[in-house]
């Protein structure tokens, strides 16, 4: 009720003063005011639902039914009401029945509109993602459908990486005899012992309670260093020692630079990598920044080839945070993230996560 309750209050408005106008009008006339007690119960809930889709309205630019299904919708919407005219001679009761059906057709198209968004937000196609937010009923969608996606990724990998690694093994096992297949069959099981703890932490982040935040998010970049010792990339790291973060906010922030400088090693060309965590009251800052080639269109990220990145801004703006991307002179990139964390009640920012 409190989510919609602007919703709400303009369905009775726009219900209740042509109610009224009806019995000012009619109230002498019996026959036009049977069951007419009917129409608030009937008309109520159909402004009320379909008004959740244009609350927003402002943010629908763009967002509109392909032309085929509009001249559809209007040549049926002609013939309903040039059929129902001719049939009843546009009495009272002739109007009545096509302002319902009037109404009957919009709330038909909001439906078809509110689908078509929905599958817009769902293929990454919008760029105005503050819908969401606001809109309790869109978000939920958009959160099962991520929640699919995340079973649906790791099945796959069950059985593209482990499974099919398994089975390799297995088949191997029979040749045992011979050096060379020793030699494949422990470097494949290498390979899936490094892939499975790649996995792990990227669903669920280790990291130990005996350690401090910095402790752990330096284990972090070692690790990645290590991932990448080839391009030999130095990594500063600059943070508090005593810096302590609310769980889960330690573990968002620790899967957000963990990708920052994963895509810093694979894309910027960079020889420096600069990462900065601070705390100032319920403010968190994380800034990573290198002197790589940085992003050719920094206002319009393609979310299509930057999944991670954009997969970051979604998370921040549903944490209430903001995130910042600069060019750094002469070259390189600056990414600055700020959350708000409140202790005990920082798990609020989860809710429909």
């Amino acid at each position: 009720m409190k989510q919609e309750r602007k919703n709400l209050i303009s369905s009775i408005f726009t219900i209740i003063v042509p109610y009224m106008i009806y019995i000012f009008l009619f109230a002498k006339q019996a026959n036009y005011m049977e069951n007419c007690g009917l129409y608030i119960i009937v008309a109520l809930p159909l402004f009320s639902v379909h008004g959740i889709v244009k609350k927003n309205h402002s943010n629908l630019n763009g967002y509109v039914l392909n032309s085929k299904i509009n001249i559809l919708l209007s040549v049926c919407l002609l013939c309903f009401v040039a059929i129902i005219g001719i049939i009843l001679n546009f009495s009272i009761l002739s109007y009545f029945l096509l302002l319902h059906c009037v109404a009957w057709f919009v709330s038909f198209y909001l439906t078809l509109l509110y689908s078509e968004i929905k599958q817009k937000f769902l293929n990454g196609e919008t760029r105005n993602s503050e819908m969401t937010q606001e809109n309790f009923y869109m978000n939920n969608i958009i959160q099962i459908y991520k929640e699919e996606n995340i079973k649906k990724d790791f099945s796959n990998y069950l059985h593209d990486e482990v499974l099919q690694d398994l089975l390799s093994i297995k088949n191997m096992i029979y040749k045992l005899d011979k050096p060379q297949v020793k030699e494949i069959i422990v470097e494949t099981l290498e390979a899936l012992n490094n892939s499975i703890r790649e996995e792990m932490q990227e669903y669920h982040p280790i990291m130990l309670k005996t350690l401090t935040i910095k402790e752990n998010l330096s284990s972090l970049l070692n690790m990645i260093k290590e991932t990448y010792h080839r391009k030999k990339i130095p990594i500063t790291f600059i943070c508090d020692d005593n810096l302590f973060l609310v769980e889960p906010y330690n573990l968002i922030l620790y899967r957000m630079l963990r990708e920052l400088v994963t895509n810093a090693f694979k894309h910027s060309k960079c020889i420096q990598i600069d990462v900065f965590l601070s705390q100032k009251k319920e403010k968190v800052e994380l800034v990573v920044e290198d002197n790589g080639i940085g992003l050719d269109n920094i206002d319009n990220i393609d979310i299509k080839v930057h999944k991670g990145l954009a997969s970051i801004k979604e998370q921040v703006r549903l944490l209430g945070g903001c995130i910042r991307i600069d060019s750094k002179k002469p070259s390189g990139l600056r990414i600055t993230i700020q959350i708000t964390m409140r202790g005990d009640n920082s798990y609020e920012y989860f809710i429909n996560r």
